[in-house]
């Protein structure tokens, strides 16, 4: 995380809000309302997969030199 947040920084992280709870998370009125979601969901109840990127194109090395001209 040290590539995201500078010494001092705010700190941010992801939540993981239950379908059920999605009202009321959003229509929080209070900060403290707000902090009861803060929990950590059940590492059960997680799930994820692999999601390859798709293939790059190939860089086309003909194209460099007319690119830095442009500059």
């Amino acid at each position: 995380m040290k590539r995201f947040h500078k010494p001092g920084d705010e700190k941010r992280s992801v939540v993981i809000v239950r379908p059920s709870d999605y009202e009321n998370w959003l229509s929080s009125n209070s900060t403290d309302e707000a902090c009861s979601f803060l929990n950590l969901f059940p590492v059960e109840l997680m799930h994820a997969e692999a999601f390859p990127a798709p293939p790059r194109e190939p860089k086309n090395t003909t194209d460099a030199p007319k690119a830095q001209a442009a500059k």
